[in-house]
């Protein structure tokens, strides 16, 4: 079940957000850190994780893949993109405990 969960949010933030209907704020904000180009990239990265997520394979390096992308993300934008992010903190937290399950289904932490 929390695998579904993280593959559903990867496929809603890079198919849904990045490719079929973009996101005006992730334009702005991939905009402002001079690489426009890459949202499609993004997009397609992020679809990727989502399969990769729900497939099972390599749980430990797919948590670490989710949570080196999402670092770099966040800082980039927060570096970048400041301007465009309303909620720093907010952000942050969510994407902390977003990573977590990606540790709880990695089998590193556990959940009680």
């Amino acid at each position: 079940m929390i695998q579904g969960a993280l593959a559903a949010v990867w496929a809603y933030q890079g198919i849904w957000c990045k490719l079929i209907r973009p996101d005006a704020r992730h334009r702005a904000i991939v905009r402002a850190a001079g690489v426009a180009w890459a949202l499609p990239a993004i997009g397609i990265l992020e679809g990727a994780i989502a399969i990769w997520v729900v497939s099972g394979s390599w749980p430990k390096t797919a948590a670490g893949v989710q949570t080196a992308l999402i670092v770099v993300m966040n800082a980039g934008g927060l570096w970048r993109g400041r301007r465009w992010i309303s909620d720093a903190p907010g952000m942050i937290l969510q994407n902390t405990a977003f990573l977590t399950l990606a540790w709880v289904a990695a089998g590193v932490l556990h959940a009680h």
